[in-house]
Parts: structure tokens; C-alpha cells; sequence
């Protein structure tokens, strides 16, 4: 499935947020565009990632990273799921690169990497790169991810 046309736009210096349902997902929620690198460069295609101010480590999906492979392995986090089991499960450092009209707006490595998550499409942004990077503003339809 290819991503829609709408994108998020760079404009006076922030991101401006598509507002949509992702894929796998029940409800509509700010989302991004996005890609990962691994350490050699190794680049993914894109995807749309919904912003997750409930999730404290950031995900990206599992097609995305196995077009990355081989990456290297971070620290092993305990994470609670939806349903409140705690699992240990494997980090991975990569490279997020966030999109705003089609081009690179922010490039970040998050120190404790990122989940791999079972869905195919579409990755989240939490709160491990939003809160260093970003201020996130807005209110029903209209939301920005401001640099700090």
C-alpha cells in the first residue's frame, strides 16, 4: 500500500502534521512521514508514523527495517504493552529521518534506538524523540512539531 498524497509540510521553521488514520490504527491522530538509516547509510523506504505521546520509545515498522538489515543492536528495554504485559525486548540504533514536504526536516539517533513493532506500514514517534527535540502544539485537526 503506497502513502497518500497529503504531506507533512515544513513551513517558518516547524512541521506541520497530517491529521489521519494510519493504517492498523482506530482513530485519526497527528502522523508523519518518515524514513530509517542504518550505521552504513542503508536507507528504507518511506512511511507514515503516527505521533504517540503514550508511547515513551519511539517504533518503526518491520518491513522498514529489514530493508535496512544488518543494524546494530541496542539496549534491551522492558516495555509494557496495551494489554499490561511487561516483555524484554531488543532495541536497535538507527536513524530516524523526519519529512516535511517530501524532503529531510530533522535527522535524529535516539541514544536507547528504537522497537521493531509487528505492523508492516506505519511506525510511532514517542515521547524518547519528541520531548529532547520538539515542543508539540496544537488542538483538534491542526497540530505542529516546533524545534526546541
Amino acid at each position: 500500500m503506497g502513502l497518500p498524497r497529503l504531506r507533512s509540510r515544513k513551513k517558518d521553521g516547524f512541521l506541520e502534521l497530517m491529521f489521519m488514520r494510519v493504517p492498523g490504527s482506530c482513530a485519526n491522530a497527528p502522523c508523519l512521514e518518515m524514513f530509517i538509516t542504518n550505521s552504513m547509510g542503508k536507507r528504507s523506504s518511506r512511511f507514515l508514523a503516527r505521533i504517540d505521546t503514550g508511547a515513551d520509545i519511539s517504533c518503526v515498522p518491520k518491513e522498514a527495517f529489514r530493508h535496512i538489515m544488518p543494524c546494530m543492536p541496542g539496549v534491551p528495554v522492558l516495555i509494557r504493552d496495551h494489554r499490561g504485559g511487561v516483555n524484554r525486548e531488543q532495541t536497535f540504533i538507527l536513524t530516524i529521518n523526519l519529512l516535511g514536504g517530501g524532503q529531510t526536516y530533522k535527522r535524529v539517533r535516539p541514544p536507547r534506538g528504537v522497537l521493531i513493532q509487528d505492523s508492516l506500514e506505519t511506525g510511532l514517534l514517542g515521547m524518547d524523540i519528541i520531548l529532547p527535540y520538539f515542543r508539540l502544539e496544537g488542538e483538534g485537526i491542526n497540530w505542529r512539531l516546533i524545534p526546541r
